[in-house]
């Protein structure tokens, strides 16, 4: 069967909390929805009391809340089924192949054995970088001809919307510029802002961070001692989408030392907008940005401070404007998209 706009029923499944906080993975699943529904896919989310299996495609987003159970009888029904695994580990790899054979052997239900079913039972799997392919091959045994590695994009009201938001939008406000910006959807350890502030005490840098009310992982009050009568480091609350583009127009550097991301695409965002970046040393993020970045170790407070000193020598590298208009687009996704799932028969 050849899937067209005519002939295709899609729903999908969402296994991501994405209620949780307004971070890239949420995003993501919101994008690629929309987009496909935007050029003429009749595409819905799937109603689980509806007994009619009135659909030819499944998409399933994420690998730890989705039945695979469910997965595999609809596919015994001929139905092609797709799972975006949004999977980036926070352990070493050796550590997690280590634990495969015992959590495999294990004689009660967890996380190793229903990831392993739910890339079993997917006829396609879209993953975002090749580190995340890797993981999923090496620690749950993913068969490899099912995978597809699919760059995660920039959303298009964001192309749309950057030509007109000024500078003064957020100096107005905030009456600071030539900064180091470190956005995320929350302070927590994934992120790593602790070690960020740490990094940058007593250096004299002004840094910023958003999104400072939602602390988790955290003791708060670690987070409040070390900020607090500290000038040079700025607590912001939620920006929406026009006020954090002002922000990164004001910005010198932005900065993200994680300890995991599938793509990091605020980073193409910064660049994008005049942003020099500081990225923690992840293959996925050195995939996405290539060498349009100084690399650090996110884990060593003095290689933090060293690189941001580095990039703050360096002068913005314009071309990062047209690599990420000419590669991160969704409208070349969905063309890429369409060409696998039709590949697969």
């Amino acid at each position: 069967m050849k899937y067209n706009i005519e002939n295709t029923k899609i729903k999908y499944i969402i296994g991501y909390p994405v209620v949780m906080d307004n971070g890239g993975g949420g995003q993501i699943i919101r994008d690629i929805t929309s987009k496909l529904r935007e050029k003429g896919w009749n595409i819905s989310i799937l109603d689980f009391t509806n007994q009619d299996l009135d659909f030819n495609i499944l998409i399933t987003f994420g690998c730890t809340y989705i039945n695979p159970e469910f997965m595999g009888w609809v596919r015994e029904k001929g139905i092609l089924v797709i799972n975006y695994p949004i999977f980036d580990r926070m352990k070493p790899l050796w550590q997690m192949k280590m634990l495969r054979p015992l959590m495999m052997k294990f004689p009660v239900q967890n996380s190793f054995k229903e990831r392993k079913m739910i890339f079993d039972n997917a006829n396609i799997i879209m993953v975002a970088n090749n580190s995340e392919k890797r993981d999923i091959i090496e620690i749950y045994g993913a068969n490899i001809d099912k995978i597809h590695v699919q760059k995660y994009c920039l959303a298009d009201v964001f192309f749309e919307k950057v030509e007109n938001i000024s500078k003064s939008l957020f100096y107005d406000k905030y009456q600071i510029k030539d900064f180091i910006f470190c956005p995320a959807s929350r302070i927590y350890p994934r992120k790593n802002q602790i070690r960020l502030i740490r990094a940058l005490k007593g250096s004299g840098l002004k840094l910023v961070l958003n999104n400072t009310d939602v602390i988790s992982g955290y003791n708060p009050q670690v987070f409040h001692n070390l900020v607090k009568n500290d000038s040079n480091i700025i607590c912001l609350g939620r920006m929406d989408q026009d006020m954090l583009v002002s922000c990164y127009k004001n910005a010198e550097i932005s900065i993200s030392v994680s300890q995991a991301e599938t793509a990091g695409l605020i980073n193409l965002e910064a660049g994008f907008l005049g942003c020099k970046l500081v990225l923690s040393n992840l293959e996925s993020l050195r995939e996405y940005i290539q060498n349009r970045a100084v690399y650090v170790n996110q884990n060593d407070q003095q290689s933090i401070l060293n690189g941001i000193l580095e990039s703050k020598k360096k002068t913005f590298d314009v071309e990062i404007i047209d690599f990420v208009r000419e590669n991160y687009t969704w409208d070349k996704y969905v063309e890429s998209f369409i060409k696998i799932i039709n590949n697969k028969h």
